[in-house]
C-alpha cells in the first residue's frame, strides 16, 4: 500500500504548467514540521483538476494533501544518476488564513447579524 497524508505550509506560490501534450500539472513544495526543531521539505505534483485547486493557494498557506509516494530515477546530461522523490497528489484541502475571511459568510454565530434581524440585548436566564 502506498498512501501519504501530509499537512504543512506552502514554501512558494504554485504555478500551473503544461506538458508538451497539453496536460496541466502543478508542482509545489511544502514545509512539514516533524518536531519543533526539524522541518521536512516535501515536493508535490498534482494533475488536471487537483492541480487547479492547488494553484489557488499562495505561499505560506497551510494545506493538507493526500497522495502516493513516487520515486523518479533519471540521468543528467553529464551522465550522473539522480533520484527525485515527490508526492503525486490526488486530494488537497486548503486552510485559508483568517485575514481572508469574508464576514458576509460567517452565519448566525459570527460577528455579524443576518439581514432582517436585530440584535437582542436581553439578559440570559442562565
Amino acid at each position: 500500500m502506498n498512501s501519504v497524508d501530509l499537512c504543512g505550509n506552502l514554501v512558494a506560490t504554485p504555478q500551473m504548467q503544461e506538458t508538451s501534450t497539453g496536460k496541466h500539472f502543478c508542482e509545489a513544495r511544502i514545509a512539514v514540521y516533524r518536531t519543533p526543531e526539524i522541518t521536512d521539505f516535501i515536493n508535490l505534483r498534482a494533475w488536471e483538476k487537483v492541480a487547479e485547486r492547488l494553484c489557488t493557494a499562495e505561499k505560506g498557506d497551510r494545506i493538507a494533501v493526500s497522495g502516493r509516494l513516487c520515486v523518479d530515477e533519471y540521468e543528467t546530461r553529464e551522465h550522473e544518476r539522480r533520484t527525485r522523490v515527490y508526492v503525486n497528489v490526488y486530494g488537497v484541502d486548503l486552510f485559508r488564513p483568517v485575514r481572508e475571511a469574508d464576514p458576509r459568510k460567517e452565519g448566525n454565530y459570527g460577528r455579524t447579524v443576518p439581514e432582517g434581524l436585530t440584535p437582542v440585548d436581553d439578559e440570559l436566564p442562565f
